[in-house]
């Protein structure tokens, strides 16, 4: 982030210290860090010493030279204090980090002896050397330590991390060892520098693996002699050295362990260029019963993104590093600098090879590449954008600079697929904008943990048929290539699959019906292509509902003359519907519910003699219902949520085969037809939120198998029929917001199935017949807005299971029953606007639960 300027991290709850790294961050002109739980010294740099005192205000811990804080404190005052306390925190440490390396020593040595010697009884020969460190009083160890590295002068410094640096000592014993210092000085970082300590102590207890701790990479790197030496078989075992490491420390631990500051300060290197993990101070166990949260910890450069936004500690945060450790192999330097460096050229210019090596392994190369036993390298290419990985190259290269003819190109980066497959754990490969030729390799089918492939814009030809086992994927981009042929259904079985991009190839064939499978996609493009929808002869049932389809429905629909389903609710199609749509004679069920059709419901939708369930829910239809869709035989006709108009037809329970029948908010008018009293067979009926009329208690004949109706919001008049207590199986009777009138019939009480009742805002006069209290299931009693009269009805109480009652807005007198205390699930109670006298019975005070 060298070119943040402005940075605004106040009102957060960040603790611990200021990163040094904004020391670096030479852009930064401002700073607000203000109200958090930051502690020790801020960085010397002149964007805090400028800061104002509300910038770092709020953080009681932090010291320093900027304006308003107070002067960091040494560790003592006086010299000999802080040698005691130096040795007494350092000598603890440094006895406890000798016994682990020893320990570590006598392992392997142990099994090195009995490899060499095959005697069992070596096992016990110890050398004494490996023991001498124990043998030394403290204060002796640390004077030998401090002359062996010359008071911790810099050339005995094989490594530095971003809480300590490791040192080189030769004690005279002649045993060789690391020597850990942290950097912090000053009180406030003691018990942090103990923390991470302990934490290295016991991660190194709990591995043991040939790669992990052992002089440093980034300082081979910086120094021009020693970058030539590390030559790219070198650099390639480095990598592959640092794969294993992390590959131990997170599979073959447990619990895994995130080291989070893998960078070149932290991989030291014996004489044979053989890399080694080092500096655990900061590692996490990831330990199943604790939290993986954490403060933000790691050398700034390596650190991943996402840590920055979740805190949250998973082994990705190392492999994010790990990639930028393997830049830096390769570059020679930070890719920050790399990137830097070409972030002003152009998007169309070529960047050369030689820009993306190492410039100090020139020569290597050069003389490598004129060699015919190269048996292993690593060739790195960087077209337009997108990064390609030869990962070996086992025939023999006669040149790795410069260009090469058309066909050698094509032949080396289609190689690249066939190694990527080697990759059992790759989870997202782009390479994208290239010129790929051929077919997509089978190698790439063995990627089983891919979730994102990008292979658009190149030449990739033949068919996709290896990439139908990748049960993982989530994006496959492979649109503006040569693909050809059929779309194999196995792509059906990416349950995952979220964007499926197949645009402008040569794709040809029926779409499969396995797409049907791919429940989680969310963007399907097929455009540009050779497709058909549908195979006429062999299509019995197109079912694509709840997906993000756009656009209309295509007229050679007309040709499915077989097809007896066509479900495509819940997606984005509009315009009208289609006219030939009656030329699907076989149809039995049209679902276009919850779409955005708009227009008059074509009259050739009568043709459909085999139709039995017709869906237009939630659409932006208008016009009137065709007089000629009552010849239909409909078993379910479901309308609601447009705009119609008219009357509804007059036959629509055509014999008596009609079971739900919905139109809820639309435009209709006039009385329910006379077809609809005789229709025994219906079980829901809505027509809420319309402009009918007519007598209620003429309208409705008996329905033995109903049990929803709701007529709610029109304007149906006159009284309620006694019938309605012959429904059997009602559960729910919604009749408010009309012009009711006359009383409530005593029969209701036989409808002992009735959940929800609701007669509000109507014109119901007299009392509520106490028959209501044989309604147990009764959840639901509305009644308010009315004209009732006289007392309350103590069989109110035996409704136990009520959750809602509102008698409001009536003319109730007398007193409130005590029974209604027995009314314990009741969630509302609503008795305003009567004539109710006295005072509530104290039973009501068990009704704990109402609002």
């Amino acid at each position: 982030m060298k070119s943040l300027e402005k940075l605004n991290l106040s009102h957060n709850n960040l603790s611990g210290s200021i990163p040094s790294c904004f020391e670096g961050m030479h852009g930064l002109s401002f700073i607000d860090m203000s109200y958090n739980e930051l502690q020790c010294p801020v960085p010397n740099s002149t964007t805090f010493r400028g800061a104002s005192v509300e910038a770092l205000k709020g953080n009681k811990g932090l010291c320093g030279s900027a304006k308003g804080l107070q002067p960091c404190k040494p560790l003592r005052q006086e010299k000999s204090n802080s040698g005691a306390k130096w040795f007494a925190i350092v000598f603890p440490l440094l006895g406890a980090l000798f016994v682990s390396i020893a320990l570590i020593s006598i392992f392997f040595i142990l099994r090195k002896q009995k490899s060499d010697s095959g005697d069992r009884q070596s096992n016990n020969q110890i050398p004494q050397g490996s023991l001498s460190i124990l043998n030394f009083e403290g204060k002796i160890l640390y004077d030998e330590i401090v002359k062996a590295t010359n008071d911790f002068d810099a050339k005995y410094c094989i490594g530095n991390g971003g809480h300590a640096s490791v040192y080189r000592a030769e004690l005279p014993s002649g045993e060789v060892v690391a020597v850990k210092k942290f950097h912090s000085l000053l009180p406030c970082d003691q018990t942090v520098d103990q923390k991470e300590f302990l934490t290295e102590v016991e991660a190194l207890t709990e591995t043991r693996h040939r790669n992990i701790v052992k002089g440093s990479l980034a300082a081979i790197l910086n120094t021009d002699a020693a970058a030539q030496e590390l030559g790219w078989s070198q650099r390639m075992n480095v990598i592959k050295a640092v794969a294993h490491a992390l590959s131990y420390l997170h599979h073959d631990c447990f619990p895994p362990i995130v080291h989070r500051d893998i960078s070149s300060k932290n991989l030291l290197l014996d004489l044979e260029y053989e890399a080694h993990v080092a500096d655990f101070g900061i590692a996490k166990s990831l330990k199943p019963d604790s939290s993986n949260w954490t403060e933000f910890a790691g050398t700034c450069g390596y650190i991943a993104p996402e840590l920055a936004y979740t805190m949250k500690i998973t082994e990705k945060c190392d492999v994010y590093s790990f990639g930028v450790l393997m830049w830096e192999v390769i570059k020679g330097k930070h890719p920050r600098d790399f990137l830097s460096s070409i972030s002003s050229s152009s998007l169309n210019t070529d960047v050369a090879l030689d820009q993306m090596l190492d410039p100090a392994s020139s020569s290597s190369i050069t003389q490598c590449s004129r060699k015919t036993d190269i048996n292993h390298g690593v060739y790195e290419f960087l077209e337009r954008g997108s990064l390609a990985i030869i990962l070996s190259n086992n025939a023999a290269t006669e040149e790795l600079s410069g260009l090469e003819s058309e066909n050698e190109w094509d032949k080396r980066i289609q190689s690249i697929l066939a190694e990527v497959g080697l990759l059992s754990h790759l989870e997202v490969l782009h390479i994208q904008l290239n010129r790929l030729d051929g077919s997509i390799p089978p190698e790439v089918g063995q990627l089983t943990s891919m979730e994102d492939m990008y292979l658009y814009s190149n030449n990739l030809n033949d068919s996709i048929s290896p990439l139908g086992n990748l049960s993982y994927m989530s994006r496959l981009v492979i649109n503006d290539n040569s693909l050809s042929g059929f779309i194999p259904p196995h792509i059906g079985n990416l349950k995952f699959l979220s964007q499926l991009d197949l645009t402008n190839n040569k794709f040809s064939d029926p779409i499969p019906l396995s797409f049907g499978n791919l429940s989680n996609l969310i963007f399907l493009y097929l455009y540009g292509n050779l497709l058909s929808i549908f195979n006429p002869v062999k299509f019995r049932k197109i079912e694509l509902n709840d997906n993000q389809l756009i656009g209309y429905i295509p007229r050679s629909f007309s040709n499915l003359t077989s097809l007896s389903t066509l479900r495509l609710s819940k997606n984005e199609l509009f315009g009208s519907i289609p006219d030939e749509i009656g030329k699907m004679r076989s149809l039995s069920v049209l679902d276009l519910n919850q779409n955005q059709f708009k227009g008059v419901l074509p009259p050739s939708i009568s043709n459909l003699t085999n139709l039995k369930e017709l869906a237009l829910l939630y659409n932006h239809l208008s016009g009137s219902i065709p007089p000629s869709l009552g010849n239909l035989i409909l078993r379910q006709l479901l309308l609601s949520g447009n705009h119609f108009t008219g009357y509804l037809p007059h036959n629509i329970c055509r014999r008596g085969a009609l079971k739900i029948f919905t139109v809820t908010k639309n435009h209709f008018r006039g009385t329910i037809p006379t077809s609809l009293r005789n229709c025994t067979s219906l079980i829901q009926v809505r027509l809420n939120g319309n402009n009918l009329t007519g007598n209620i208690s003429e309208a409705l004949g008996i329905y033995p198998n109903l049990t929803f109706i709701d007529l709610s919001r029109n304007n149906f008049y006159d009284e309620i029929s006694s019938n309605w207590g012959k429904f059997p199986k009602l559960r729910t009777l919604n009749v408010s917001m009309n012009n009711i009138t006359g009383g409530l019939p005593c029969e209701i009480g036989n409808s002992s199935q009735l959940q929800p009742f609701d007669l509000s805002l109507n014109h119901i006069v007299g009392e509520i017949p106490k028959e209501l209290g044989k309604l147990n299931p009764l959840t639901k009693l509305i009644l308010r807005g009315n004209q009732l009269t006289g007392r309350l009805p103590t069989e109110i109480g035996s409704l136990t299971k009520l959750e809602y009652l509102d008698l409001s807005a009536n003319r109730f007198n007398n007193s409130v029953p005590e029974s209604l205390g027995n009314l314990l699930k009741l969630l509302y109670l609503g008795l305003s606007n009567n004539q109710l006298v006295q005072e509530l019975p104290k039973e009501l005070e068990k009704l704990v639960q109402l609002s």
